[in-house]
């Protein structure tokens, strides 16, 4: 009773462990020879799977680089929670994504500087990557957001905050990934930069709403 328990986590670890190393697999790649050159076969490979492993985890590889996207998301809606209740709104999700990126670049995170890397390289040459708003708005953090403010995940205002995070976020992603196109700025450089980046935004949008 108790092996056929635990049969299904061991089972879970190793799709786990199998994702993770094709998503490593994905940033190491696109870091050495850019997102459009890097192929399927070159990410299953790396990995010594089929190319139809890949295929069963991420369904293209614009889905594979997605969930980088999803894994930042996570881990930023993880700090989310933790973020004391009577901050406003924009000022509780700023901090849980600074903390998020003070802990990547301390290596803290789960979500490293290299994926991170990965995302803003790709996100100028990848149409599913522009939009990274809408993947940001993490449903951890929709609903702890409308927890704190007393109302559901549906309420028009919960939705405007998400909206107005989004808009922040993408501005403060894609200046970064320009930059870092350019060479204006490191792999290592990037978590504090992203960090004053949203900062910059955040206290900009305080300026224009006073």
């Amino acid at each position: 009773m108790a092996d056929s328990q635990q049969r299904p986590g061991l089972r879970e670890r190793k799709k786990q462990a199998t994702r993770a190393k094709l998503i490593d697999a994905a940033a190491d790649l696109i870091d050495k020879q850019g997102y459009s050159k890097t192929t399927v076969e070159q990410i299953a490979n790396a990995v010594d799977v089929s190319p139809r492993t890949v295929a069963h985890y991420f369904p293209s590889k614009e889905q594979l680089l997605l969930s980088m996207v999803d894994a930042y998301a996570t881990a930023a809606g993880a700090e989310f929670a933790t973020v004391p209740a009577d901050l406003p709104p924009l000022q509780a999700l700023l901090a849980a994504n600074a903390t998020l990126l003070d802990r990547i670049a301390d290596q803290e995170s789960l979500v490293d500087v290299r994926r991170l890397a990965s995302l803003l390289r790709t996100m100028h040459v990848s149409p599913p990557l522009s939009p990274l708003s809408a993947r940001m708005r993490c449903g951890s953090m929709v609903d702890e957001m409308a927890k704190r403010m007393g109302t559901h995940p549906g309420d028009r205002r919960v939705e405007l905050i998400f909206a107005v995070w989004g808009a922040v976020v993408g501005a403060a992603w894609s200046g970064v990934s320009a930059m870092l196109s350019t060479g204006e700025v490191d792999a290592r450089g990037l978590p504090g930069l992203l960090k004053q980046r949203l900062h910059d935004a955040v206290d900009e949008l305080t300026v224009l709403s006073d």
